[in-house]
């Protein structure tokens, strides 16, 4: 089966909307003209240096044009692109990069000295595209070469929709990052699926991300948004104030607020300013769950929004989704676990360590299908012709739609009885003295495994764990109960926005 890539399926949009405004970034914006025009410099420089159908090209870039030209570059020429952490350390850069045999490697100026090191080690692909760096045995183009060379004038290439098409790692929480074999129609099948999101895509659309464009969330929002005709505005960082000024000048219709405790930050801001923004039409919250208090803060800066919430992985995409409006928000039934329902073409099982379906209300892990799903990971010789694994805990509700209840490998197996992590935060959040909290296990001697919390406070109060211990009396069985407590200025997180409970488990006070 023949298909077309993201990169010529952007050309056929960009011509129709030359003059229109695509991409929206720090230091300033680029017209779907323009940016054509830079995607296919960069494709003549990638295509000079042989890189054509089924090579491969990392990316190494904070939010910018540059990554975007890559990805697309990449595309038209029927490679494989590869994006990398930003967040990663050079030893992690080192381990992805290891045998996964990319021609080009295309890096902004922030990570030169990574990209010099790994040049420096004999690691970096024959060719580099980017600036401060000597490359040793590769060839280097520099930025500015590549704004003074020949724009691509080939066809753009038509591999099979099943081929690769990106080579995407995953979050990396519980070990090392995996790589997710992406075929070139899983982005046009996850965008079709989502074509009639008026709220979310089209010429009106203007959307908002400071999501790394590395993971697929925000990558998938950026080719949907393009690909529909509408502006993504992206940034490099989050900054509240900064936020909220783009929102306000580029008159935003979506933001994706990534993780969700980001949504406090631009609450105070948005308080200091005496601000809101009633053309935000879709508020998205990921990364976390969301209480209620989070849900009621947004409709103060966004009073008309629908806040939406979801359940998606690098390897599936997203596979549930829900929206909700001020008008019908109930903060009393509210159940912050809430994911949504599956999305169109997308099928969920939940399954009991028997490998037996679950009967709805029983937690069961999440096996997940869809058209869009990866191929198989890097490295592995088995493909995904069926059901991907999640490694998630789900129930399904009486309506139908689903709830998280926490990771397999987030079980804390203590006394020899099982403790689900989100338990013990249901409970744990409730204390008026809880900002925000995040249970984990840690070995124990007696128990195997100990109950321990790590909180967040609210404002001045410090809880004690006697306190939060009694607190827990009558709400949760008692061997359920936290062991240990680790007071935080904020909890710590991936690049995802996930809490990295690898990390709180060697975390000590700070308040």
């Amino acid at each position: 089966m023949v298909s077309q890539t993201i990169g010529s399926l952007f050309a056929c949009v960009a011509a129709e909307r030359e003059n229109k405004k695509a991409l929206v970034y720090e230091e300033g914006a680029r017209t779907f003209g323009q940016l054509l025009f830079h995607m296919k410099l960069m494709a003549g420089v990638l295509a000079r240096n042989g890189i054509g159908e089924g090579s491969r090209v990392a990316i190494l870039s904070e939010n910018n044009p540059l990554f975007v030209e890559a990805v697309l570059a990449a595309s038209y020429l029927g490679a494989v692109f590869v994006p990398l952490n930003t967040r990663w350390s050079l030893a992690e850069a080192r381990a992805a990069l290891d045998g996964v045999n990319c021609g080009a490697l295309i890096f902004s100026e922030t990570f030169a000295p990574t990209v010099q090191a790994l040049a420096d080690a004999g690691l970096c692909p024959p060719l580099l595209v980017g600036d401060g760096v000597s490359g040793g045995n590769c060839r280097v183009v520099a930025l500015e070469e590549v704004e003074r060379s020949r724009p691509y004038d080939g066809a753009p290439a038509k591999p099979s929709s099943k081929l690769p098409g990106a080579l995407l790692f995953t979050g990396g929480t519980t070990g090392k990052a995996k790589g997710a074999l992406l075929s070139h129609g899983s982005f046009v099948l996850d965008g079709a699926a989502d074509s009639k999101d008026h709220l979310l895509y089209g010429d009106s659309s203007v959307f908002f991300s400071v999501a790394p464009l590395a993971h697929r969330a925000a990558l998938s929002y950026l080719v949907k948004v393009l690909l529909s005709g509408g502006t993504f505005v992206m940034a490099s960082h989050f900054d509240a104030d900064g936020f909220l000024d783009i929102v306000e000048k580029e008159r935003v219709t979506a933001a994706f607020i990534i993780p969700a405790p980001f949504v406090r930050k631009v609450v105070d801001a948005a308080a200091r300013r005496g601000s809101v923004f009633p053309e935000v039409r879709v508020a998205m919250l990921g990364g976390s769950d969301v209480g209620a208090e989070e849900m009621s803060l947004v409709w103060e800066v966004f009073p008309n929004a629908l806040v939406q919430r979801g359940y998606s992985h690098t390897e599936n995409a997203a596979h549930t989704v829900e929206r909700v409006s001020k008008a019908d928000f109930d903060p009393c039934t509210f159940d912050r676990r809430r994911i949504g329902y599956p999305r169109l073409f997308t099928q969920l099982k939940l399954l009991d360590e028997e490998g037996r379906e679950v009967e709805p209300g029983v937690v069961g892990e999440a096996y997940a299908q869809s058209p869009w799903q990866m191929i198989g990971y890097e490295f592995e010789e088995e493909r995904c012709l069926d059901w991907i694994r999640t490694g998630d805990l789900l129930v399904e509700n009486p309506d139908g739609s689903y709830s998280f209840k926490g990771r397999v490998k987030e079980l804390i197996k203590s006394g020899g009885e099982l403790v689900f992590c989100s338990e013990v935060e249901d409970v744990v959040n409730q204390m008026p003295e809880v900002l925000c909290c995040a249970a984990f296990g840690k070995p124990d001697d007696v128990y195997g495994e100990r109950v321990c919390v790590a909180i967040v406070p609210r404002g001045e109060s410090r809880p004690t764990l006697e306190e939060v211990q009694a607190y827990c009396v009558g709400k949760i069985a008692g061997f359920k109960k936290p062991r240990e407590l680790v007071l935080l200025r904020e909890l710590p997180v991936t690049g995802a926005g996930k809490v990295n409970r690898r990390v709180l488990a060697c975390c000590e006070s700070n308040l």
